[in-house]
């Protein structure tokens, strides 16, 4: 008797985040960016705020993701979001800063 049992891929996807800060650097100006990352289309949301603070230091607790588009906000990610989801929607992905008093 033979079993034929397929071999899973792993799917990649890089989303492009654009960063928001909620307040200014030490020069008195905002530092806005956009940067790239990469994550299994099966990962979460939570898996990608981990990977954010591994790579660029920003804290994961002090952000929160969202999805705009036309220039209105259409959807704020929870964490059990999958990437494959947050990467089917059109418009951007925007990261804003939150208020440090607002942090637990």
């Amino acid at each position: 008797m033979m079993v034929s049992v397929p071999i899973p891929s792993t799917k990649y996807l890089t989303l492009e985040i654009y960063y928001i800060q909620y307040s200014l650097d030490k020069d008195g100006k905002y530092d806005n960016f956009r940067f790239p990352v990469k994550l299994k289309e099966t990962d979460r949301v939570w898996d990608l705020r981990h990977k954010i603070e591994k790579m660029y230091g920003i804290e994961k607790s002090s952000t929160l993701i969202t999805h705009v588009q036309d220039n209105m906000l259409k959807r704020i990610y929870n964490c059990s979001t999958t990437i494959k989801e947050v990467s089917s929607q059109n418009g951007v992905i925007l990261m804003f800063e939150t208020p440090s008093e607002l942090k637990p």
